[in-house]
């Protein structure tokens, strides 16, 4: 039993959300397409963001980035950029018998085979000699900015990176008490 007449979708209604999913399939195959989206080298690591009483605490996901390579900024009061990059190379174990022999074996993932190949995947290509079966972790620049309800205390401010975590703990800037202001007779 139906909670809605079939009637109710049917009139003026289209029952059907295929219309909208192809709509979402087509722009999501367009924004692939586009050089300018595709090679973009940039990410955006996730954090949690919690206040407390007289402070605020951001802890954020940063595997595998030194902390030479991340800087925290503070541009007005209420308002915290931290940006930084990310760089992942290494080799390790016996490669598949496919890199040894220069042959291509099926269901290996190759770096854009089936369409045109950039500049910047032939330079990578020619330097290294390998490929990707699976190349799923983030790399390149990254910025978050952070903008706080409050004025925050920027000279208090902490930040330690420990195990790929960054850790920052930004203190609320202490109210003022007010001031009287005498009168000179």
């Amino acid at each position: 039993m139906s909670l809605m007449p079939r009637s109710f979708w049917n009139s003026g209604m289209s029952g059907s959300f295929h219309p909208f999913f192809r709509f979402l399939d087509d722009f999501d195959k367009y924004t692939r397409d586009l050089p300018a989206i595709r090679d973009l080298d940039t990410y955006m690591p996730k954090f949690d963001m919690t206040e407390h009483k007289d402070s605020f605490t951001l802890h954020g996901e940063l595997p595998g980035v030194e902390v030479k390579d991340v800087e925290i900024e503070f541009p007005d009061p209420h308002t915290m950029t931290i940006r930084g990059h990310s760089e992942r190379s290494y080799t390790s174990g016996t490669p598949p018998a496919a890199m040894l022999e220069g042959t291509r074996q099926a269901g290996m993932i190759t770096n854009g085979s089936d369409k045109k190949e950039t500049k910047k995947d032939a330079e990578k290509k020619e330097e290294t000699g390998d490929k990707y079966w699976v190349s799923e972790r983030s790399v390149g620049d990254f910025m978050r900015t952070f903008n706080f309800p409050s004025a925050v205390d920027q000279e208090k401010c902490k930040a330690s990176m420990k195990n790929g975590i960054l850790s920052i703990k930004v203190p609320k800037m202490e109210k003022k008490k007010g001031h009287r202001v005498a009168i000179e007779q």
